[in-house]
């Protein structure tokens, strides 16, 4: 774990013992060499990451992914952009709890008003760095010459997870395309904010009959009892 990391996972630390509850795995200890200016983490074990999960069913593919979802949109409350989302960076543990892992790449941008891009606003834009899904805007001319909005980038690398995590679970099919697509847009500035995105994955869970609990994260102790209509089944039978 680099310095950045550790320093990220010690703030996380910090506000976990304030009593808040966040999508990332538990620091078990943070062991500080301050003559050295060195931070050591003890992480939990938080279990397989999606892409080691295996085939799942839809009730369980659902409720891990709406986690990630609910995940993304807690980190970007709070101001902080992970930069390297994908199936490798989501752990989900026996319980079907999900947690992000490796904020190696993360900025924490600390604001305290609503976290969306705005056209001409710097505070919260980045050169383009190393990513496991490389967004369209890191791809055109002159893309290292400019600075980009982190949040966005976020979007379309949870939009790719989408469509990634449904091939590795057995869980690929056509329709879920239409869930990624506002996600991947490729002008970033019509993508959705994070807060926006998991209302769409409701909106869209509710037209392909998937009903799920009135939960997240913060109330999961125990695995929640999720309905999946036979609509929502249809999806899988009909899986190309």
């Amino acid at each position: 774990m680099g310095d950045s990391e550790a320093r990220m996972m010690a703030y996380f630390y910090t506000l976990r013992k304030q009593g808040k509850s966040l999508p990332v795995v538990g620091v078990l200890d943070l062991i500080e060499d301050i003559p050295n200016n060195v931070v050591l983490v003890v992480l939990e074990d938080g279990g397989y990451n999606l892409a080691e999960l295996g085939k799942l069913g839809p009730l369980d593919f659902f409720h891990i992914l709406r986690q990630c979802f609910e995940a993304v949109a807690a980190l970007h409350a709070l101001g902080i952009a992970h930069l390297d989302i994908s199936c490798y960076n989501f752990l989900c543990n026996a319980h079907k709890q999900v947690t992000i892992i490796d904020f190696e790449a993360s900025r924490c941008f600390n604001e305290t008003t609503s976290s969306e891009c705005q056209t001409g606003s710097h505070s919260h834009r980045i050169y383009p760095h190393r990513t496991t899904e490389i967004p369209p805007e890191f791809r055109t001319e002159g893309a290292h010459q400019r600075r980009h909005c982190a949040y966005k980038l976020d979007i379309f690398a949870l939009g790719v997870l989408i469509l990634r995590f449904a091939k590795s679970s057995g869980f690929d099919c056509p329709r879920l395309v239409l869930l990624a697509e506002p996600l991947v847009a490729c002008d970033p500035m019509r993508r959705p904010t994070a807060a926006e995105a998991l209302v769409w994955f409701h909106k869209w869970c509710e037209r392909v009959g998937v009903t799920l609990p009135d939960n997240n994260f913060e109330q999961t102790n125990t695995r929640p009892n999720l309905f999946v209509s036979h609509n929502a089944t249809s999806l899988q039978t009909n899986a190309v």
